[in-house]
């Protein structure tokens, strides 16, 4: 038979034999970039200030590795960057059922828990416009009257309080590293943070904010002050050695050491 294919198409025998060794190789599989590939790239985000772009590669990795919590975890500390605490919460949910050990995903989950809740955006109706009387009932303008010269605005007197200083330092950028029932406990965290992180420390120091959420008291631990780009690079090490940390928002606190 393949002489006489031969003979008569010299090139059919090799288009079939092509076709055929086609047919028996597998399709190639879609090319899909490693979880570890993923969340380094997710942390370069982070650390550049770009938690959105942090937010998407880190959910892709939560996709590729789906028995892996961490993936899970970094996501909901982006996701807290951009104030998606719902969605945060939730990631910890299943990086908790994945492990319900993981000390880093429970401590986000303090810090998630306590958040401040975000003011509801109500839109107040359009104004009604003013009703004009007709041009007939309308009564002859007074005499114009001269014009008082405007008062002089008073001098504000700088603020010197201590709890001006205190807010002043709150509207800078700090670092929030956890969230705990009570002062002995952040001070104790805040003693054991020291140790570790004292190269990445430089002058901040440590400042506590009570807060009331729900029915639960929290103090929160802060670090700082730092610039934008230097509270970013401090969480990445927070992080990096396992504990939770994002970019607190520049709000006034309570308390302050």
């Amino acid at each position: 038979m393949r002489s006489v294919l031969r003979h008569l198409y010299p090139g059919a025998l090799a288009v079939l034999l092509l076709a055929a060794g086609c047919a028996t190789q597998p399709p190639r599989a879609a090319y899909t970039p490693a979880p570890q590939r993923l969340m380094d790239s997710g942390e370069r985000m982070l650390a550049d200030g770009r938690p959105a772009q942090a937010v998407a590669l880190y959910r892709e990795a939560a996709v590729a590795a789906p028995k892996d919590p961490q993936p899970r975890v970094k996501l909901a500390e982006s996701l807290i960057e951009v104030g998606r605490e719902d969605e945060a919460r939730a990631a910890i949910g299943e990086a908790l059922g994945l492990d319900p050990g993981n000390e880093q995903a429970s401590a986000t989950l303090a810090i998630i828990d306590a958040l401040p809740p975000r003011p509801v955006k109500t839109v107040a109706p359009p104004a009604s416009p003013p009703l004009t009387p007709p041009v007939a009932l309308l009564k002859p303008s007074a005499p114009p009257q001269a014009l008082e010269p405007p008062a002089a605005p008073r001098a504000a007197s700088p603020a010197s309080s201590p709890a001006a200083e205190d807010n002043d330092q709150a509207n800078r950028t700090w670092a929030q590293v956890g969230a705990f029932e009570n002062p002995a406990e952040a001070e104790r965290a805040w003693n054991a943070m020291q140790g570790r992180l004292a190269p990445h420390l430089g002058g901040a120091h440590q400042l506590y904010s009570r807060a009331r959420v729900g029915e639960r008291n929290w103090v929160r631990l802060r670090v700082g002050p730092f610039d934008d780009a230097g509270a970013s690079r401090f969480c990445t090490a927070v992080k990096t050695g396992g504990g939770a940390c994002f970019v607190a928002p520049k709000t006034a606190v309570a308390a302050r050491s």
